[in-house]
C-alpha cells in the first residue's frame, strides 16, 4: 500500500487532486516569491495574488497527458507551471502600464502601477521575469526550458507591438497573428514545459503541444471577445471552427487523452441553432 499522500490523492477524486495541485502550486509560489524585498515583493505579490491560473492548469494537463510517469507533485512540473505564471503577471502588469493599455483595474481589482508606482510595476514584472528564468534553468530539460520560456516572451512582445500600432491586411488574419502572439505564445510554452517536465519532450509530443497552446489561445480570446461584445463566440465563425478542430486533434494525439480533454472541456463547441 502506498505511504505517498500526493499519489494517494491522484489515484482518488480528480477534483480533489486537483485542488490538492492547486494548493501545492500557491505555497510553492508563495515561497518563491519570498526572495525578494519591498516594495518589490509586495508590488509582485499583488500581482499574483489571485487568478484562474488557466496558464499552469495547461502545463499540468499536457504533463499528465503525455503518461511520462513523473510526480505531478514533484518540483519538474510545479515549478514550470509557477515559471508561466510569472510570466503571465509579469505580462499584465506591463500592459496595464500608461505608457501601454492604461488600465488602473483588473478582474475588479487595482492593477500593480495604480496600487503601487508605475516604476514598482515595472521592477515587480522584472523581477517575475528573472524568477521565472531561475526556476526553468534548474529543470532538467534546462537548457530547453529557458528556450521556450525565452521564445514565448520575444513572441509576447511583438504582438503587444503589433497591438499598440497601427495594423494592415485583413482583419482575420491581423486578429489571428495578435492573437497568437499576446495570448496563445505563452499557452504553447506551458504547454510544451508540461510536456518537458513529464520525461518525455519528444518532438512529435512537443509539436502538439505547439499546436494545442495556440487552438486553447485562440478560443480563450474568442470567448474573451465575445464576452466584451456580448455576441456568440463563432462571431469569427471560420476561425473558431479551425480552433476546436485543432484542439480536438490535439486530444487525441496524446497518449493519455483525458487530462487534456478535461481542459479542453472550458470551451463547448456551439451548434447551429434550430430556432427562427
Amino acid at each position: 500500500m502506498s505511504t505517498n499522500p500526493a499519489k494517494k490523492t491522484r489515484e482518488g477524486n480528480p477534483m480533489e487532486q486537483l485542488k490538492a495541485w492547486r494548493t501545492h502550486f500557491e505555497t510553492r509560489l508563495n515561497a518563491t516569491t519570498a526572495s525578494l524585498r519591498e516594495p518589490t515583493l509586495g508590488a509582485v505579490r499583488h500581482a499574483v495574488g489571485s487568478g484562474k491560473r488557466l496558464r499552469p492548469l495547461m502545463a499540468l494537463a499536457c504533463f499528465e497527458a503525455c503518461a511520462g510517469g513523473r510526480d505531478a507533485m514533484g518540483p519538474e512540473l510545479i515549478d514550470a507551471a509557477i515559471a508561466v505564471e510569472l510570466i503571465h503577471k509579469a505580462s499584465l502588469a506591463q500592459d496595464d502600464l500608461p505608457c501601454m493599455d492604461a488600465d488602473d483595474e483588473r478582474d475588479g481589482a487595482s492593477t500593480v502601477h495604480a496600487a503601487f508606482s508605475p516604476s514598482d510595476a515595472v521592477l515587480a514584472s522584472d523581477a517575475m521575469i528573472a524568477l521565472a528564468f531561475r526556476l526553468v534553468s534548474r529543470l532538467p530539460e534546462g537548457g530547453r526550458c529557458v528556450e521556450i520560456v525565452s521564445e514565448a516572451i520575444i513572441t509576447m512582445c511583438r504582438g503587444q507591438a503589433q497591438d499598440l500600432q497601427e495594423n494592415k491586411g485583413s482583419k482575420d488574419r491581423r486578429w489571428s497573428e495578435t492573437c497568437d502572439a499576446k495570448t496563445g505564445a505563452l499557452f504553447v510554452a506551458a504547454a510544451r514545459l508540461g510536456v518537458a517536465a513529464s520525461g518525455l519532450p519528444s518532438e512529435s509530443l512537443m509539436d502538439v503541444a505547439q499546436r494545442l497552446g495556440l487552438a486553447f489561445g485562440r478560443l480563450y480570446q474568442l470567448r474573451d471577445d465575445a464576452t466584451d461584445a456580448d455576441t456568440p463566440i463563432d462571431r469569427l465563425g471560420v476561425l473558431a471552427g479551425h480552433a476546436y478542430d485543432d484542439l480536438a486533434w490535439c486530444v487525441s494525439a496524446f497518449p493519455n487523452s483525458a487530462p487534456a480533454a478535461q481542459l479542453g472541456s472550458l470551451f463547448h463547441r456551439p451548434t447551429r441553432s434550430t430556432t427562427a
